[in-house]
């Protein structure tokens, strides 16, 4: 018997219209305002629209390099690059990257703000005392823990500095580690001192701890303040630019240094450098 092609296809275009239903577990409603639309890369439904996301307040996050300013009542996201540099945020000195538009979301049963980048569907939640950005794109979701920006920050105080005594190899003139003759090498104890003041930041080498002399292993002229989620960060950087001495947790009186590695012989270590005079 011969098969009329037109009835055949007339036949199954209700299975078609079937086949395009709404998806299962995907929120359906009579008003549009509800659901947020999904960017075309998620495989994601659609996400339940809230009243607010008292977890997360408006203010300033540490999110990698970048600075995100959550205005909860414009409804607004503007991410802002300053380069890490304290001083640069202090003079509001950054770059905008982005400015997007936020909704407050049910996500995976967490009060969240919502907003779409680049592709991808970014929701900012806190989760205990953590706060979590979620990346959406395709199929593959990421997570990076953010931090709200410190209202203060512990900055140096401006003096001189003596470390604890620390310990390394001893070098000859050629910079090569003397032997003992027994398996071992030789050691020396010394000590590190760091003036800093507002501008300039100097690193110096010494047998004791009471004095120094005048020529500096390392300094810099106009250091930067970095900041991260962790607190201050100042680098001294070595002569090659390569290393670096790292100040960091600073307190009215300490401050922890770690001078890294570059060589035998280095006054490389690391430890807490304690106020001793103040400029």
């Amino acid at each position: 018997m011969k098969i009329n092609k037109a009835f055949l296809f007339l036949g199954l275009f209700p299975m078609l219209l079937a086949g395009c239903s709404t998806p299962s577990g995907e929120a359906t409603s009579s008003n549009d305002q509800s659901i947020v639309p999904i960017s075309y890369s998620s495989s994601k439904q659609p996400y339940l629209i809230i009243d607010d996301v008292p977890e997360v307040a408006s203010g300033k996050y540490i999110v990698s390099r970048l600075v995100y300013n959550i205005d909860k009542e414009n409804k607004k996201i503007t991410a802002i690059d300053y380069e890490s540099d304290y001083d640069k945020y202090i003079a509001n000195q950054g770059t905008t990257v982005f400015e997007k538009a936020i909704q407050f979301v049910l996500y995976e049963g967490k009060n969240a703000i919502y907003f779409q980048n680049e592709g991808k569907e970014e929701l900012i939640y806190k989760v205990n005392n953590s706060y979590t950005l979620a990346s959406i794109s395709d199929n593959y979701v990421s997570h990076e823990t953010i931090s709200l920006f410190p209202s203060t920050f512990s900055l140096p105080k401006y003096g001189e500095y003596v470390s604890g005594k620390l310990t390394q190899d001893k070098v000859d003139g050629e910079g090569k580690r003397i032997p003992t003759g027994e398996g071992g090498y030789q050691k020396e104890d010394f000590y590190l001192f760091l003036r800093i003041s507002e501008t300039k930041a100097e690193l110096y080498a010494s047998d004791n701890a009471t004095s120094h002399g005048e020529a500096p292993l390392c300094s810099i002229t106009n250091y930067k303040r970095q900041y991260n989620v962790g607190g201050i960060l100042i680098k001294i950087p070595h002569a090659n630019g390569d290393y670096s001495c790292s100040l960091t947790r600073f307190t009215d009186t300490t401050m922890h240094f770690t001078n890294s590695y570059e060589k035998y012989g280095d006054y490389s270590g690391s430890g807490i450098f304690t106020l001793i005079s103040n400029d």
